[in-house]
């Protein structure tokens, strides 16, 4: 074999590992790009999940000490009923949702690094918010493990499908707290806060600190407002709570 032959082999043979090389290059772009952009995903479908609930109890936050001047509570045992236990499920509803975000999302992809650690620092806030007991108000206290708890208790064990896992919706949540009594054992307590709350008209001191750290966590997850567009501030005054949905 001459020189020219063996030249054009050798170049043949560099080629192809240099394709090789390329292909596998890319092909490993190619799939951390699709890795990364379906976490985005996930984060961003948990994020809006997790909108919704923490919304939901902020308003609620606002008004709870206010229901026994409606008409309709004094006057409607099945308006009392509803009242009360769907203030439960609301509070109940944001920490199952925040239970299923920190088992499904591992790595929580906002964009960045700082968006990621702004959104945990935010979770951590309100956690921390119902879990300090040094203001001696011990009403609404839910320490670290009792959210834990009632977290996974709020997970929908019996949806089937291959979607994320998902909150109890109210009529479940309901005949649970009928049906089973560990279920209930988590969840009476806070039933209990709600209970005297509601009875003494008076705010409990845990509230502002609560409505400030959620207004927070708020803010950062809908920045443009689009979910919230009214003013949650709102929520402080006595809002009839058939207009809360």
């Amino acid at each position: 074999m001459n020189t020219v032959s063996i030249l054009a082999a050798a170049v043949s043979v560099a080629g192809a590992v240099v394709t090789v090389g390329l292909g596998a290059y890319f092909e490993h772009r190619r799939n951390v790009s699709h890795r990364r952009a379906r976490l985005r995903h996930r984060a961003s479908r948990y994020s809006e999940t997790l909108l919704q609930a923490a919304g939901s109890v902020r308003t609620r936050l606002g008004n709870v000490a206010h229901l026994n001047e409606f008409p309709q509570f004094r006057d409607s045992e099945r308006f009392r009923d509803y009242a009360r236990y769907e203030s439960l499920y609301r509070i109940a509803r944001y920490l199952g949702v925040v239970h299923i975000m920190a088992q499904e999302v591992r790595f929580l992809d906002l964009g960045s690094r700082r968006r990621n650690r702004d959104l945990v620092e935010r979770l951590g806030a309100v956690r921390g918010v119902l879990s300090d007991y040094s203001s001696g108000d011990l009403r609404f206290l839910i320490l670290g493990g009792a959210q834990e708890a009632i977290g996974e208790l709020m997970i929908d064990t019996a949806a089937t499908g291959d979607g994320p896992p998902r909150c109890v919706s109210y009529p479940v949540f309901r005949e649970r707290l009928d049906d089973d009594p560990r279920f209930a054992r988590w969840m009476n307590p806070v039933l209990a806060d709600i209970d005297a709350v509601i009875a003494s008209r008076e705010r409990s001191p845990r509230f502002v600190p609560a409505e400030k750290a959620l207004d927070e966590l708020i803010e950062f997850l809908d920045r443009r407002r689009i979910w919230q567009p009214w003013d949650r501030h709102r929520a402080d005054a006595a809002v009839p709570l058939t207009s809360q949905g």
